[in-house]
């Protein structure tokens, strides 16, 4: 694991190398060539970047480096609080400063959701077979798809590490997400999502998912 991320980063810092000397090559060229090519690769150096940034926050959580959780949620009452929801009023809103909290062993249910106003937000489980999260929102029931997930992330870069996510609705309740993510630069290790229809909904924005398991039937 530790070896392939390794190479990417070394990928990453030279594709960023080549694309300033790509650059380098159009300084002394007359007319406006250069301040095009400056634009076009624009958005292509700012994902090589932000590529970087990713894989260095997915290095420190495969290696479990300097993770101390600010708040612990245990169903058996021996965290501070026994729902991840009542978790939330604790978490800084438009923080740049990472905010852990760790979701022991356990089966919550509940319908989870961080907004956008919370931002650096780490949630970590036990394991993707351990700490279990579900709901039961559906379409047939009256929720549209969209309001239907059991956990949603929308607040920027969101980390979620060894969960698992559930919608136990059944096949015959069509549309009903387990989980939606709307959080730019978001990152997913080991994680599990199961339902039958729907079960990950990736709405908008930057994603990075390693090492998980995704169930369903339909989408």
């Amino acid at each position: 694991m530790n070896d392939h991320l390794g190479n990417l980063k070394i990928w990453l810092n030279g594709a960023l190398t080549y694309q300033e000397t790509c650059l380098d090559g159009f300084e002394n060229v007359l007319g406006d060539t250069g301040e095009k090519m400056k634009s076009l690769l624009k958005t292509s150096k700012e994902m090589t970047a932000n590529g970087l940034v990713m894989v260095g926050e997915v290095t420190s959580l495969a290696t479990g480096a300097n993770i101390k959780a600010d708040v612990v949620v245990a169903k058996d009452g021996s965290g501070k609080y026994k729902t991840i929801t009542e978790t939330l009023k604790e978490v800084p809103l438009k923080s740049n400063t990472t905010f852990v909290i760790y979701v022991k062993e356990g089966v919550y249910e509940e319908q989870v959701m961080v907004d956008k106003k919370m931002t650096y937000v780490m949630v970590i489980g036990d394991g993707p077979t351990k700490t279990k999260i579900t709901g039961s929102k559906n379409v047939v029931d009256g929720t549209t798809t969209f309001k239907s997930a059991t956990f949603a992330a929308v607040g920027s870069n969101f980390i979620e590490k060894d969960l698992w996510f559930d919608n136990s609705t059944g096949p015959e309740k069509h549309q009903a997400v387990a989980l939606r993510v709307q959080s730019d630069m978001s990152i997913f290790y080991n994680c599990r999502m199961d339902d039958y229809q729907d079960t990950l909904y990736p709405h908008a924005h930057r994603q990075f998912y390693r090492d998980c398991t995704i169930s369903g039937t339909i989408d």
